[in-house]
């Protein structure tokens, strides 16, 4: 039996991770989130048979960071511009 810490480490070995895997990275509560993604076009997916599915994390990744909306006033580098 594999510990929380060897499967924790098995998934982030893994190179394509299953709709259960990729909930808990993205910290979603159950799949149905991941379902609303792949529904809506907002991430990519392997589809390997009618209902068996797998997701590239990086690829993941890179789909969620082109969603990212930034405040106007933001400067790359993590500062505000505010003004006083």
């Amino acid at each position: 039996m594999l510990s929380a810490m060897d499967e924790r480490q098995n998934i982030d070995d893994s190179p394509l991770l299953t709709k259960g895997e990729l909930a808990c990275r993205l910290g979603a509560k159950s799949v149905r989130l991941v379902d609303e993604l792949v529904a809506s076009g907002k991430i990519p997916v392997i589809r390997l048979g009618h209902r068996t599915v797998r997701f590239d994390w990086r690829d993941v990744r890179k789909a969620l960071q082109a969603l990212t909306v930034w405040p106007p006033d933001f400067q790359k580098g993590g500062n505000l511009n505010i003004r006083s």
